[in-house]
């Protein structure tokens, strides 16, 4: 919770009930582009990339990201390891981006 809180502070707005495809992401904001940028924060395993579990969550959700948007994974237990994925990326980036391999800028 702690982390979200944080997050908050960057501008996203935290919620429960923001939908993205069948799932409900954590928080989202929108973007300068004119797109949304979504956010799922949850734990991030030693080998950088998010659980099994997890993972197949963001596959769903990066499948009905529009254009503008983008979809971010961030470590519940560090606000520094983070994830980014845009519209249009294959499905698969979710198994192989690590928060060390991240496109940080837009």
């Amino acid at each position: 919770m702690a982390t979200r809180q944080l997050l908050t502070e960057e501008g996203y707005i935290n919620t429960e009930n923001k939908r993205l495809g069948e799932n409900f992401v954590d928080l989202y904001k929108p973007n300068s582009s004119g797109g949304i940028d979504y956010v799922e924060v949850d734990e991030m395993l030693k080998s950088g990339i998010p659980r099994a579990d997890v993972r197949a969550k963001l596959k769903k959700e990066l499948a009905h990201l529009d254009k503008n948007d983008t979809l971010l994974f961030v470590d519940k237990v560090d606000l520094s390891k983070r994830i980014l994925y845009r519209f249009g990326e294959d499905p698969s980036v979710i198994d192989t981006r690590t928060c060390l391999s991240t496109p940080q800028s837009r």
